[in-house]
């Protein structure tokens, strides 16, 4: 072993057990390592051992305990590149797989380097290519994230073509400013702005996303009204756009079925039109539309409006419910156990012991009642003030993202609690 003052490097003796992969089963001798800390080890050698994270060693007693632990890491990513890859069959998309842990995606017909794979939920751009020069020693610029319900393997080429395309121009144009780039070139993550798209033409509906994608949204793109609804049981968004013309219903009666969704308040919903008139203008309105534009889209024309729609603070998206659950904050001091007393889509409201300020991100597990799993979020403190009386903080956290794939769960939770108030105001009604 050969240590400096921060970090030590060894190689870990291991038994003859081979391990699975993509391909083959391996078998391995020495696995190269070196600590991170006192209690984290990082494996290098051989090469598929690098893409595994830094290894928490603390509770090992002995050598076997290590290998254990590190063929546990080693069996999680191989599960999680094969949910990849029966992922990529479902979409009928064409992969190549080199190497043991390997998962590469070459779009059909080019010649462009393929993206790498790495779970269902996130693939890496390549850094050759268009991104040649961006920055390819900060490996988060690079990372793209699927959305979860795209329908064809097309949409996950355009996509990924879409994030290479707006990280390139970012890059250069940082450069024509003379900037490095920064951490503004990192594509679109889950908790940012997020919009839902229905258009009957395909066309039409890539033309969309391409615009939006530029502007800074995660986009979400459907043909079929249905699809979108059950999207929108399953994932919240920031904005709904669709076109009037749709198969099995129109845009009127879309936004009608988006009004009656459970915990839905004033979710902004914007209807486009390619021949408009005075008419469906006018029902837009009264179905509860927030905007009707002419189609296609121009930023030019109503990006600033599409903005003010997004990010107006003073219409509320989702309605909140009052409820009475433990929460587990993750801080930098440790965890703590509060309470949280109002629950949305989108956000909640916690009761706090503790000193904590606007901005402040921190990651909390909410405790469901019973059968129902905990949900994990990770969340930026809001708005924050004092309890009348009581050293009590009142804390607003707008929710960034879920882990561990826990936002349907969430939404499931919410829509509970807005049959559960229907049903007590209906109650509450004399005969």
């Amino acid at each position: 072993m050969r240590a400096d003052d921060t970090s030590a490097e060894g190689r870990l003796g291991l038994s003859g057990t081979p391990f699975e992969s993509l391909q083959e089963r391996f078998r391995v001798e020495y696995a190269s390592f070196y600590t991170l800390g006192h209690n984290r080890v990082k494996f290098f050698e051989p090469r598929e051992f690098f893409s595994l994270p830094a290894i928490e060693v603390s509770r090992c007693e002995t050598l076997s305990d290590i290998e254990v632990a590190l063929r546990q890491a080693w069996n999680a990513r191989i599960i999680e590149l094969r949910k990849a890859q029966s992922w990529l069959d479902e979409l009928a998309v064409t992969s190549h797989v080199t190497g043991a842990d390997r998962l590469e995606l070459r779009s059909a017909g080019s010649d462009d380097p393929p993206a790498r794979v790495q779970s269902p939920a996130e693939i890496q751009l390549p850094s050759a290519g268009p991104l040649a020069e961006a920055s390819p020693e900060q490996p988060g610029e690079r990372r793209y994230r699927p959305l979860r319900n795209i329908e064809h393997s097309s949409d996950l080429e355009i996509g990924i073509s879409d994030a290479i395309d707006q990280l390139s121009k970012r890059y250069a144009a940082s450069q024509r400013r003379g900037n490095p780039p920064t951490s503004e070139v990192e594509p679109i993550a889950e908790g940012e702005r997020r919009a839902l798209v229905l258009d009957h033409d395909r066309a039409s509906l890539a033309a969309t996303r391409s615009l939006l994608n530029l502007h800074g949204f995660q986009v979400a793109a459907y043909q079929d009204p249905e699809r979108a609804l059950t999207a929108l049981r399953a994932a919240s968004v920031d904005i709904v756009i669709s076109d009037v013309r749709l198969p099995r219903f129109d845009g009127l009666e879309f936004t009608v079925r988006i009004r009656q969704l459970p915990g839905v308040e004033n979710l902004p919903v914007v209807l486009i039109d390619d021949r408009p008139n005075k008419s469906r203008r006018d029902a837009a309105r009264n179905v509860g539309a927030t905007a009707y534009f002419r189609k296609p889209l121009h930023w030019s024309d109503m990006g600033e409006d599409l903005m003010e729609l997004v990010e107006r603070s003073t219409v509320r998206r989702f309605e909140r419910f009052e409820v009475r659950l433990p929460v587990h904050a993750n801080t930098a001091d440790g965890q703590a156990i509060e309470t949280l007393d109002e629950a949305a889509r989108g956000g909640i409201r916690i009761r706090s012991q503790r000193e904590v300020f606007p901005g402040a991100v921190e990651r909390y597990e909410i405790v469901l009642p019973a059968p129902l799993e905990p949900v994990t979020i990770e969340g930026q403190v809001a708005s924050r003030e004092t309890c009348p009386g009581s050293s009590t903080l009142i804390i607003g956290v707008k929710i960034l993202r879920f882990l561990e794939d826990a936002e349907p769960r969430w939404i499931r939770f919410i829509e509970g609690l807005a049959r559960a108030g229907e049903a007590k105001s209906t109650d509450s009604i004399p005969d």
